[in-house]
């Protein structure tokens, strides 16, 4: 019994090795951050993670140099700026542009160094009030550990699926009509990050997470006493504090 079995196994293992497809000689295995194109081979991810693209360019209108066939469409590239080529999908242009955006392998390094460089950004944030428009306000002498904290507390406690709201929350009476963002743009015009929405409280910066309209609330986040400071001098040296009152 012991030894038809063994040969019923045997029998099985063969007929199934033919339902595995063989591996072509000198075939590549797929590697989503690498594409060779026209002979070019290009890379993602020099761009840090959450940069957005700061210009606008629409695939429409632009053929794309390659398309990739895979269930249950083809992935289209297209070419981006000089020598760049951009993956186009139907996100790419409202999510991070780090994975989407390739360039020349051999201009990897350079690119990675020179968007990994704080000092090859400008900094600001904007004001709204009343729901009216945005005015923007520029941060010439930032304090860059400060804003990275800021954008990393925007990350910690972002309202959705992917935030740790990792700060004490509270609840206000619905006030998000007046809010604070904040904003880098890199020197070349290519990229930007943001935060979502600060807002000012009777003297006070919170960080809000969302609205519960049924109850007129706000939950919002506690900031550090540090970066709250330093967001309210940012508003005093505008001169907007007395919007906030």
């Amino acid at each position: 019994m012991t030894r038809f079995l063994s040969m019923l196994f045997s029998i099985f293992m063969f007929f199934f090795s033919w339902l595995i497809p063989a591996e072509t000689p000198g075939e590549k295995p797929f590697d989503p951050h690498i594409i060779e194109i026209n002979g070019i081979t290009y890379q993602n991810g020099f761009v840090p993670q959450d940069m957005h693209f700061n210009k606008k360019y629409d695939v429409d209108t632009v053929k794309p140099v390659y398309s990739q066939f895979a269930l249950p469409e083809a992935i289209n590239y297209y070419p981006f700026e000089d020598n760049w080529i951009v993956r186009g999908e139907s996100t790419t242009w409202g999510t991070s542009a780090q994975s989407v955006v390739y360039c020349p392998v051999d201009e990897w390094e350079e690119l990675h160094s020179y968007y990994a460089d704080p000092n090859n950004y400008n900094y600001c944030f904007t004001v709204q009030i009343d729901f009216g428009n945005n005015t923007k306000y520029e941060i010439p002498d930032v304090d860059m550990e400060m804003f990275e904290r800021i954008i990393q507390f925007d990350k910690d406690n972002g309202y959705g699926t992917n935030s740790s709201n990792k700060a004490e929350t509270i609840t206000l009476p619905i006030s998000h009509d007046d809010n604070v963002r904040f904003y880098q743009y890199s020197k070349d015009g290519m990229f930007y990050n943001h935060t979502t929405e600060f807002t000012v409280y009777e003297g006070h910066v919170y960080y809000y997470r969302y609205s519960n309209m049924a109850v007129g609330q706000d939950e919002v986040a506690i900031l550090p006493e540090e970066m709250e400071n330093y967001i309210l001098s940012l508003l005093e040296e505008n001169d907007l504090c007395g919007y906030f009152e």
